[in-house]
């Protein structure tokens, strides 16, 4: 592996690159300011080779993806699997209403919820935070929150305002994150790289997600080794609100996980992709999994599929 500096694609800085013949991983630029994330040389390719005015229409928004994304994995990977679908991502926003809504939840999450100040270390190059394509539609974006009365600015020291906090909390449920087990495989139908965009997508519903991912022999990856398996994944299921299981990857322990949340009471969602659902157990298919054609599709049927549920009981609180 060869260390040495390589200019960023996406927010065309210059940063530190560990270099190898299939993939780069650039450290510490402003798309990744806290980590890292990695990029294979295929992507890189076919990236370089778009149109200029595509490149110009995506770069910047993959940039805000990366940024996001850090915040809830240690690395986020561009591979030839998603590198064709970030820009259009539910992740994406696209209004300027839904970038100030980014905004909001950045200093939100930023600030643990207080009004304490935060200084931007990147002034000149922040503007990925709410994936602007420059800074004067940063500026306009931090004035238009400021007009609002939403949040305070000194230049790019930002602080959120009671209403800016009330605000915040409001989009993202106003109540703290609810826990969400995640049992899934851990590579096979979804790209490297998905769990953390999972992550992202629960937490815009109001989800913190923790995981049980199955390899590809059937088995769960990571069992507490202190308690035996069955203890341990109870345990689990009894702590989360909500369970999330993927069925795409057969295994005998995501069945049984899935018997022991419904003996449990637990509250759960099914998925599988399509063209699995056939050949999957009965009990699958009675319970009305979303069957999803992509991980783009997974995601925006999952923000659906949450949305309904908070309404369904929202209507039963409301009796």
């Amino acid at each position: 592996m060869l260390t040495q500096t390589k200019r960023c694609l996406f927010c065309e800085q210059t940063a530190e690159a560990e270099v190898t013949e299939e993939e780069i991983r650039f450290s510490r630029c402003i798309c990744c300011p806290e980590g890292s994330y990695l990029i294979t040389r295929q992507a890189l390719e076919y990236l370089t080779d778009l149109p200029i005015h595509e490149q110009r229409g995506r770069f910047y928004l993959i940039s805000g993806y990366i940024r996001e994304c850090s915040e809830e994995t240690p690395e986020v990977r561009i591979d030839e699997e998603n590198v064709d679908s970030i820009h259009v991502s539910p992740m994406v926003p696209v209004t300027l209403d839904e970038k100030m809504d980014k905004c909001l939840h950045y200093l939100y999450r930023a600030c643990n919820g207080t009004s304490k100040t935060l200084e931007l270390k990147h002034r000149g190059a922040s503007f990925n935070i709410t994936y602007s394509p420059n800074q004067q539609e940063f500026i306009y974006i931090l004035e238009e929150l400021k007009t609002r009365k939403l949040i305070e600015r000194f230049g790019f020291r930002l602080q959120l305002t009671p209403e800016g906090i009330q605000e915040a909390k409001e989009l993202y449920g106003g109540k703290r994150l609810l826990p969400c087990l995640v049992v899934m495989a851990e590579t096979g139908p979804f790209p490297q790289g998905f769990h953390g965009q999972l992550a992202m997508t629960l937490q815009e519903c109001g989800y913190k997600a923790s995981s049980l991912l199955i390899e590809s022999n059937g088995s769960f990856e990571k069992i507490n080794e202190q308690e035996p398996e069955s203890a341990f994944i109870k345990d689990q299921m009894e702590q989360a609100e909500l369970v999330l299981f993927d069925f795409t990857l057969p295994s005998p322990d995501s069945y049984y996980s899935a018997g022991l949340a419904r003996g449990l009471g637990c509250k759960t969602v099914y998925s599988i992709r399509e063209g699995e659902l056939a050949e999957s157990p009965s009990w699958v298919r009675r319970n009305s999994p979303m069957v999803w054609s992509s991980p783009e599709d997974f995601l925006e049927l999952l923000q659906e599929k949450l949305h309904l549920l908070e309404e369904e009981e929202d209507a039963v609180q409301s009796v």
